[in-house]
């Protein structure tokens, strides 16, 4: 018994780590670029606040009321330069987001090849996150069939 909830909690370790992963390592590492050469070359310059924001609002920004738990988010814009073409990026930053919006702000020399991006209602970090679940579902499948062939042996090895 102390083994099945050994595997259990190792697989929901496997699975939560995973999904943490994938999700840091596209918000973080793969979308951070400028938006006007696409290169990952950029250096921090400032930082401006947002100011908060509600969760569920209305078109013109106000509180959706329909909503019970709606709350507000607060949230920073952190400016960075690119080092070859001298472009402006910003990325919008919520506490309860790494970020989900990158925007130029200054053009820079040469021609535009970058893009702003944003995370559209976080449907493809969603999708992400449902690869890594898949991901942490297989890890986990093998990680169960090798706990069970090691507690098979052991149970053979006692009994037999």
């Amino acid at each position: 018994m102390e083994y099945i909830a050994f595997i259990i909690a190792v697989i929901i370790g496997i699975y939560m780590a995973a999904k943490g992963v994938i999700k840091f390592l596209y918000t973080r590492i793969f979308q951070k670029k400028c938006a006007w050469c696409s290169l990952k070359k950029i250096k921090y310059i400032t930082t401006k606040d947002l100011g908060g924001v509600w969760m569920y609002k209305n078109k013109d920004g106000t509180k959706d009321k329909r909503r019970k738990n709606t709350w507000v988010d607060f949230g920073k814009a952190k400016h960075f330069r690119c080092l070859d073409c001298n472009a402006v990026t910003s990325f919008r930053y919520y506490k309860s987001l790494s970020f989900d919006r990158r925007t130029l702000v200054e053009d820079g020399s040469g021609i535009r090849i970058g893009k702003d991006w944003k995370a559209l209602n976080f449907s493809l970090l969603t999708l992400l996150e449902h690869l890594g679940s898949v991901a942490a579902f297989i890890i986990g499948l093998a990680v169960l069939a090798v706990g069970g062939i090691f507690i098979f042996a052991v149970v053979r090895d006692i009994f037999f």
